[in-house]
């Protein structure tokens, strides 16, 4: 995923200098552009829209299986 996020100039990373098995990972200006985007969008999801084109019984099963994947 990393390397996707490098190819679209979205983060840089580069090898540590104190410690060459360790990675420096820095969000670019382009990719605090597109994150600046996208935060109202994603404030704008709530549960209930997410939830709304569900039924009752699909809503428990989903957070069962929700519940489920968390261990």
């Amino acid at each position: 995923m990393l390397d996707r996020l490098v190819t679209k100039d979205l983060i840089d990373r580069k090898i540590c200098p104190s410690n060459r098995r360790k990675m420096d990972i820095t969000i670019t200006a382009k990719g605090l552009e597109l994150l600046e985007e996208l935060n109202p969008k994603v404030k704008s999801i709530t549960e209930d829209k997410i939830a709304e084109h569900l039924s009752e019984s699909e809503a428990k099963k989903a957070n069962q299986l929700i519940d489920k994947m968390r261990g």
